[in-house]
């Protein structure tokens, strides 16, 4: 992208599109180039600390406390806007941008997040992304969602992600189409348009995450069986045949503690290379004999 920036804001113009995913990208860049970065999100939830902030963080060692590297939450910007009060809202986030610039050569900015692309607010939080990486001094990399889009679809969103930024004037570094899911024609713009496909095991959770969401208790795996990622999901409640015919690679098995069958079907099929499974959810509450238990510890293998 030539030369470095000493800061880059990065937003998206609709809900989705991986913003974590290159701003990961964007910092591995910048902390190549410099000796130490820091990370910035202008708003953030109200529910504990951003897990974009937090990953960046500790994966750059940012010194800067991880309280300190948001401008405010979206709770009091809705308050201060309601209020008429964007002006002053504008200046406390430059403030908090500031104290960390000036610690930091370089500064990943992660913009706000858009619920609804149909949302009328849109442009409104579109030209507000703008505003603060114009006040920052950023250049801006904006992020179009390529899943499951058209081709044509997705080169228009890149042409008006762009033309949309530079006429609120701020400074268009490159368009980002992230998540792209099949072969596209880039569209001509004054800057670099990059397309980035579609890869199932960066969005995919890992069985420990799927566990942790349900509330599961693990009855057989070690670390390095729970950090496998989980592409697909099938429900078992047929007979052994009918199973095995719908295992994919990376699957997820959700499956009665009582159908014996099926556990051991699913363990055979792993263990002798046929799928690879990502591991099995036993539900009813039902406790599978012991012996079968023994068979399915064979996931932990391969």
């Amino acid at each position: 992208m030539g030369a470095v920036a000493r800061s880059v804001y990065l937003t998206s113009v609709g809900s989705g599109g991986g913003k974590s995913t290159i701003a990961l990208g964007l910092a591995e860049l910048l902390s190549r180039q410099v000796g130490r970065i820091g990370v910035f999100r202008p708003l953030v939830a109200d529910t504990g600390p951003d897990p974009i902030l937090a990953l960046l963080s500790e994966r750059y060692r940012v010194e800067v406390p991880l309280a300190e590297l948001a401008g405010a939450s979206y709770a009091e910007a809705a308050a201060l806007v309601a209020d008429g009060r964007r002006e002053q809202l504008i200046s406390a986030i430059v403030e908090r941008y500031r104290a960390v610039e000036r610690q930091c050569p370089a500064v990943v900015v992660v913009g706000s997040d858009f619920d609804d692309p149909g949302d009328p607010a849109r442009p409104r939080e579109l030209a507000f992304n703008a505003r603060l990486a114009t006040e920052f001094g950023s250049v801006v990399v904006p992020v179009v969602d390529g899943f499951e889009q058209a081709p044509a679809a997705v080169a228009a969103a890149m042409r008006g992600a762009y033309h949309d930024l530079a006429d609120l004037g701020a400074t268009v570094l490159a368009v980002i189409a992230n998540r792209v899911t099949g072969p596209m024609t880039l569209p001509e713009l004054p800057v670099p348009a990059y397309a980035i496909p579609e890869v199932p095991s960066v969005s995919a959770p890992t069985v420990a995450e799927v566990a942790a969401a349900l509330g599961a208790t693990l009855l057989a795996g070690d670390d390095a069986a729970l950090g496998r990622d989980v592409l697909d999901f099938v429900v078992g409640a047929a007979h052994v045949p009918t199973l095995l015919g719908h295992l994919t690679e990376g699957a997820l098995v959700i499956t009665p503690g009582d159908r014996a069958d099926l556990l051991v079907a699913a363990s055979a099929a792993h263990v002798a290379g046929q799928v690879s499974v990502a591991g099995l959810v036993l539900t009813l509450g039902e406790q599978p004999d012991p012996r079968v238990m023994r068979l399915v510890e064979g996931l932990n293998t391969g």
